[in-house]
């Protein structure tokens, strides 16, 4: 993700953010069968920018592990959770269990917040880096802010490239 501010005159308006894996890490070690349930569960995301012509809606769990047991993502949203098509059974689990990693989550012992000037750029990778902002007051000063999210894979696969291109030939004229 990146954010770059245009302007930043308003008061307030402060990000603030958290190393999403080492929470979820220590969330583990502190409640492992919730957080068993958040890796195991697979539930609805969806975004929806009408401007845009965008529509983004699937199905996996909380937290995204790999093959190595290892936290590889987080997809925590509250803005685009669904309607959760979860077993009767493990409903209350679940769900305690969500609540319990989002108050996990606003421990500000993981947090750090910062304020940034016009003309900064903050980029981060938000499938680890948790973020958010503080209320800002628009009538002590102008604010903007433009976002714009780019796929890890697509910009891994471009360092990548420019890696290894030298074992590749070049292309015909």
């Amino acid at each position: 993700m990146f954010c770059y501010f245009v302007e930043n005159q308003a008061e307030g308006g402060e990000f603030f953010f958290l190393d999403g894996f080492k929470a979820a890490e220590d969330f583990r070690t502190e409640h492992p069968a919730w957080f068993a349930l958040l890796a195991e569960t697979p539930v609805e995301v969806e975004q929806v920018y009408s401007s845009h012509r965008y529509l983004y809606r699937l199905r996996r769990p909380i937290i995204t592990l790999g093959p190595d047991e290892q936290v590889q993502a987080l997809h925590f949203g509250h803005s685009h959770t669904w309607t959760w098509q979860l077993p009767p059974e493990c409903s209350a689990d679940f769900y305690r269990a969500y609540h319990a990693f989002l108050r996990h989550l606003a421990s500000e012992h993981y947090r750090v917040t910062r304020r940034f000037a016009a003309g900064e750029c903050l980029a981060f990778r938000n499938t680890r880096i948790l973020h958010g902002r503080h209320a800002f007051d628009p009538a002590t000063g102008p604010r903007r802010l433009i976002t714009a999210y780019l796929s890890w894979d697509q910009l891994e696969a471009r360092i990548r490239y420019h890696r290894e291109s030298d074992h590749y030939l070049p292309l015909a004229p």
